[in-house]
């Protein structure tokens, strides 16, 4: 009884966990594909919790339908164990992708293991390969069980391995921070897996996955409440923080930069072309600014409507000008090839913090505009 009390307690804990994910989840209408396969792993993690509180409960009971019972909702367990490790490989894909999408050729043959087990596992109760229940309607392990455990094995290393290349080949402090997060993410279900199996009769590796997709839903979460919905980039508040904490902790034999650029004429864009065009020019400066940024130490920010900053840190005799360099050098080859009915331009200005002189952020912000607004007026841009 005790054991089945276990079960209960934990599962349930979980599944209620799950319960308000997904409903939270369901809520927003508009989902990438990488969110609606997260929206799936919550879900089949829930069944799979019930299934698994059901089977337990149901061990040994002799009541009308208990066989059709255990044979169900061990099924369901089994089947939907692997479905979470295989959506989990393809989630992980899916958000660490260039393009957040995946090719149905990649699905088709990635998926062809979690098929063939999910076929084995459906003739299981005639075969005894993955489970049998005996004439007592007791469970019992089958002569395939490792299979399982060796398909979904596969799955994390594929995942675990995707995600640190991934990690290596970029050099985008925020794509690096992710790929930790979704480590942490398959990690945990990995080590209370492991705990399971010497444990036998508890849940844990369940608990695991629960705790680990609320861990980086709230991650996620908070990334979104620090990032613009349009660029993509960091927004206002997260730049205000960022800056605070660098001015802060500024060393004397550092500069610290801060760049503030706007695009040029940005208003003819929107009345002339409409204001999706405009939109499209802000992304395409963001994605601009991020690929001059790509070394990962340089943080950039959309501060508000065509407005963008950047804050840099430079030691010894280093200064700006390369980076702006590199913009100037992007922006023109974007010209090159957009094909766009007009051209992208930015004006800039930037203050400098080098250690003589004491400032606030408030300076710099003004600082930095006041030569941004000294720069459109070489450039005779009203």
């Amino acid at each position: 009884m005790v054991p089945i009390l276990y079960y209960v307690v934990l599962d349930g804990f979980a599944i209620i966990i799950s319960l308000i994910l997904y409903l939270n989840l369901i809520k927003k209408r508009s989902l990438m594909l990488d969110e609606v396969i997260f929206r799936f792993i919550i879900l089949c993690n829930m069944i799979v919790l019930v299934a698994d509180v059901i089977a337990w409960s149901t061990d040994g009971c002799k009541f009308l339908g208990a066989r059709l019972v255990a044979l169900i909702s061990n099924s369901t367990y089994y089947i939907l164990t692997g479905v979470v490790l295989f959506l989990s490989a393809v989630y992980i894909t899916t958000r660490l992708s260039e393009k957040h999408t995946i090719e149905k050729k990649w699905l088709i043959t990635f998926s062809i293991p979690i098929l063939i087990e999910t076929i084995m596992i459906l003739l299981s109760p005639y075969t005894h390969w993955y489970f049998y229940i005996d004439s007592e309607n007791m469970y019992h392990r089958g002569s395939l069980y490792l299979v399982q455990a060796v398909i979904g094995l596969g799955y994390i290393i594929y995942a675990y391995v995707y995600t640190i290349i991934k990690m290596i080949r970029t050099n985008q402090a925020t794509r690096k921070r992710e790929c930790h997060i979704i480590l942490g993410f398959i990690l945990l279900p990995f080590i209370t897996s492991l705990l399971q199996a010497k444990f036998y009769g508890l849940p844990l590796i369940w608990i695991g996955t629960t705790i680990s997709i609320l861990m980086f839903f709230v991650s996620a979460q908070n990334s979104q409440l620090s990032l613009d919905a349009l660029t993509g980039l960091n927004n206002r508040g997260k730049l205000d923080i960022y800056l605070e904490e660098k001015v802060n902790s500024h060393k004397p034999n550092t500069y610290l930069y801060v760049i503030v650029l706007d695009i040029d004429k940005f208003k003819d864009i929107n009345d002339k072309y409409g204001h999706v065009e405009g939109d499209n020019a802000l992304t395409a400066l963001a994605k601009i600014l991020h690929k001059t940024c790509e070394n990962g130490k340089d943080f950039v920010a959309r501060y508000g409507g065509d407005e963008f900053t950047l804050v840099c840190v430079r030691k010894g005799t280093d200064d700006i000008n390369p980076l702006l360099s590199r913009l100037n050098e992007l922006i023109d080859q974007y010209n090159r090839i957009s094909n766009k009915p007009y051209s992208l331009s930015v004006s800039y200005g930037y203050a400098k913090l080098d250690g003589t002189k004491e400032k606030s952020v408030e300076d710099l912000k003004r600082e930095a505009d006041h030569h941004m607004y000294m720069h459109k007026q070489k450039k005779q841009i009203p």
